[in-house]
């Protein structure tokens, strides 16, 4: 349980998501019991992750506000919307964090 513990908050601090470190665990094979009991006691806000490692990579110089929008073509713009999920979807976070990140 020490070692699932620390290994959840070791992921958890660079951005990964939930799914990510259940992976990683399940290759480290630990026992599915142990997983369970430690995603009810893990207190992590999975939304401010997402919102975090968002940030950390693209920052505000990436954000599309509605003046930019109006010059921009619409291609360019789901290209970058398009990125930016892929790198989210990378980092294992589920589908209502990716979008509550990028609303």
């Amino acid at each position: 349980m020490r070692f699932s513990a620390h290994r959840c908050r070791y992921q958890a601090n660079p951005g990964y998501g939930r799914f990510y470190i259940v992976n990683e665990l399940e290759q480290k094979l630990v026992c599915t019991t142990i997983m369970q009991k430690l995603a009810e006691s893990c207190e992590i806000d999975w939304y401010l992750q997402a919102e975090l490692a968002y940030n950390k990579r693209f920052g505000a110089k990436y954000s599309i506000d509605e003046t930019i929008k109006s010059k921009l073509d619409k291609k360019a713009v789901q290209k970058q919307c398009a990125k930016k999920k892929r790198f989210l979807q990378y980092r294992a976070y589920v589908r209502d964090n990716i979008f509550a990140v990028l609303d």
